[in-house]
């Protein structure tokens, strides 16, 4: 047991060095000790992670204390959990059925299920059936709805999302058109629908899925288009983007067609940065705001790409990991600290330059975006909420400030609305 002079000295940092990693496993398990998982967190712990699988190893054989701790940790960031983890705690019964089915609603009844069924998110994943055409396109006509984001953005799992939703609001695809998605189309939609994680695949090249869109007004045609993550990630290391080719293999020429053009940007708001490699295999920080920035730059190099886009959207990812860590309407406040405002600023620049988001003042929304409940272990149950939302949105230019709903008095996404109408 410390004293309390040693706990002062150790939440000053200046103890840590000298305990070993099971005595801190000793001291986060008690109660009385006054240290503690997300404190040695907050400490930037080196070893955080070993310590915090240490302490659950030990749950068979501890009190409630840090039961609780993990069952409350569990609820408010249930993406730390992931399946062998969580899979582990099952198996071995770290945490009972009942507790994390029943008593404390951590995991639906499928997700307990599917967990023990599928120990590694592999075991259920299959090769997703990529495009490999040099020369994608669109059909002729339709308005193209362009998704770019970097790897690990979100940009699949958004897709699968909408995609999910297909034959609601009159949203549908035909596999067997000539844009050469219509295989990945099939198979994203299947893995929202069964409310599983599609598998992270190095996308060099662009995929194009056709679909239409039937409403009150009409049949409307469009293109999903997926820009490639990989080559979006090596257009970010150059030193001068000057090519739209740079943006990916066929980019040229379908950026360049004379259809209509949404650009909807998929950032996840809690990693600005990415990490890339350099040509000397160094690990080298990719801001998000940057690379759009200088996508947006180089767009400007071919006037009628310009022309024809109609509206840029920002798209804020995984939304749905965060549990009860965070409202989602909190998300756009995180994106302004981790200093995103230049890149607003500069997006409306362009915007009012081009009439682009003419309907709503030149201004750009950040939209929240979840696939659903998400829980740990890599599980979650689907709801097409969102996704229609943002198909409603692809059709009709938004006239609000966000249709999640006005922002709480004050927040900084107010301020920065208020600054966008200025």
């Amino acid at each position: 047991m410390l004293t309390d002079q040693q706990i002062q000295r150790f939440n000053k940092g200046s103890m840590i060095d000298s305990i070993s990693i099971t005595e801190l496993m000793e001291l986060c398990m008690d109660p009385n000790s006054g240290i503690t998982i997300d404190g040695l967190r907050k400490m930037e712990y080196p070893n955080i992670d070993e310590l915090e699988e240490m302490c659950i190893l030990q749950l068979p054989l501890c009190g409630t204390d840090y039961k609780e701790f993990l069952i409350d940790d569990m609820k408010k960031n249930p993406s730390k959990y992931g399946r062998e983890k969580m899979f582990d705690i099952i198996s071995n019964n770290r945490l009972t059925r009942d507790e994390l089915v029943e008593n404390y609603k951590i995991l639906s009844d499928r997700a307990y299920e599917h967990i023990r069924q599928y120990p590694h998110l592999r075991d259920e994943q299959r090769e997703l059936p990529i495009s490999h055409m040099e020369n994608p396109r669109g059909k002729d006509g339709y308005l193209d709805v362009i998704l770019w984001g970097l790897p690990g953005s979100g940009v699949t799992c958004f897709l699968s999302g909408l995609l999910g939703s297909a034959a609601l609001l009159g949203f549908n695809f035909d596999p067997r058109e000539p844009g050469g998605g219509g295989r990945l189309a099939m198979e994203l939609r299947n893995y929202s629908r069964c409310s599983m994680l599609p598998p992270h695949d190095l996308k060099n090249y662009i995929q194009v899925i056709d679909a239409y869109i039937k409403d009150a007004r009409g049949s409307h045609n469009i293109s999903l288009i997926e820009m490639s993550g990989e080559g979006l990630r090596n257009f970010a290391l150059m030193d001068k983007h000057a090519n739209l080719e740079d943006l990916g293999i066929g980019a040229s020429t379908l950026l360049s067609n004379n259809n209509k053009k949404v650009i909807c940007f998929i950032i996840e708001p809690f990693n600005e940065n990415t990490i890339a490699w350099s040509d000397s295999g160094k690990p080298i920080k990719v801001k998000q705001s940057d690379v759009i920035q200088s996508v947006l730059a180089t767009l400007q190099t071919n006037l009628h790409i310009m022309k024809r886009i109609e509206h840029i959207h920002f798209i804020l990812t995984k939304s749905d990991i965060l549990g009860e860590n965070i409202n989602c309407n909190e998300i756009p406040d995180i994106l302004i600290q981790q200093g995103y405002m230049d890149c607003f600023q500069y997006t409306k620049s362009v915007c009012e330059k081009y009439g682009i988001n003419s309907q709503i003042g030149f201004n750009v929304r950040p939209y929240p975006f979840s696939l659903g409940r998400f829980m740990p272990g890599d599980v979650y149950e689907y709801d097409e909420t969102d996704s229609l939302k943002i198909l409603q949105l692809l059709l009709t230019p938004p006239v609000q400030p966000c249709v999640y709903g006005p922002p709480p008095p004050g927040c900084l996404l107010g301020k920065l609305i208020n600054l966008f109408k200025s």
